[in-house]
């Protein structure tokens, strides 16, 4: 049974690297291409290519996808996906890694988990689709109210039988616990991080997202959620849509 508290957040636009030479400009462009990826099934994976999905109309089926480890050779799944026959994924031949194949020109794009090595180098073999990102993404989330989560806290449907109030109660110690760690960052008596301009970020922030910035509870998160669920759909990881009310007991809500 899941509590709608969301550990981790990022966008993924930023995380959409081809190699320049590849031609591709705008996501469109991604059609027909051979991009990889570290994990077909992993949430980053899944909000990348639903927001080139649903964004930009580029379907998982028009895409040639290509699994391994993104900078250190990964050892095939010891259960493949079972996914549609209309999806082509491919596991990288063993030793391989996908920014060795990117600078090889064997794979024309990546969707990348964390900041390629390649990336971080200043290789030339390598860029971001949307080097303006912010912007983009800032764009994303005003339009869509998307804000993309990777982790919630979960709890055993035994437990939340016998102790009905567990839910509510980890759901509000996990918000006070939020509310702390976030109050601190803006204080101008000493930066509670090393970022020489956070008071600016924050009161960016505030703009974009609101005082709620982080937020947790399936209201302000349903965007996110009804989305989340509709891409493992598409993407032939599940076989239908499940609803936030079937994750979450009403006692979270």
């Amino acid at each position: 049974m899941a509590i709608p508290v969301m550990l981790s957040k990022i966008f993924r636009h930023d995380c959409i690297y081809v190699r320049p030479e590849a031609g591709i400009s705008q996501p469109a462009d991604l059609r027909g291409e051979r991009v990889g990826l570290p994990q077909y099934s992993s949430t980053a994976g899944v909000f990348i290519k639903g927001l080139v999905q649903h964004e930009y109309g580029v379907g998982p089926t028009e895409i040639s996808w290509f699994m391994g480890g993104q900078d250190t050779p990964a050892p095939a799944p010891l259960v493949p996906l079972d996914l549609p026959a209309d999806i082509n994924l491919e596991f990288i031949p063993e030793g391989e890694t996908l920014e060795g194949m990117l600078t090889a020109g064997e794979l024309d794009a990546l969707f990348a988990t964390y900041i390629p090595n390649l990336f971080l180098n200043g290789s030339p073999k390598i860029a971001r689709l949307f080097p303006n990102f912010k912007e983009v993404e800032q764009d994303y989330y005003r339009r869509t109210g998307i804000f993309p989560i990777m982790y919630t806290v979960v709890v055993r449907e035994d437990v939340h039988r016998e102790h009905p109030g567990v839910a509510s109660s980890l759901f509000d110690a996990s918000t006070e616990a939020k509310e702390l760690a976030v109050d601190c960052l803006y204080d101008t008596d000493a930066l509670a991080l090393t970022l020489s301009f956070l008071i600016d970020h924050l009161e960016e922030t505030w703009k974009t997202f609101g005082s709620d910035y982080w937020s947790y509870g399936v209201a302000s998160n349903r965007p996110s959620l009804e989305a989340l669920a509709q891409y493992v759909v598409d993407q032939g990881l599940a076989p239908r849509v499940v609803s936030p009310e079937e994750l979450f007991p009403e006692t979270a809500l």
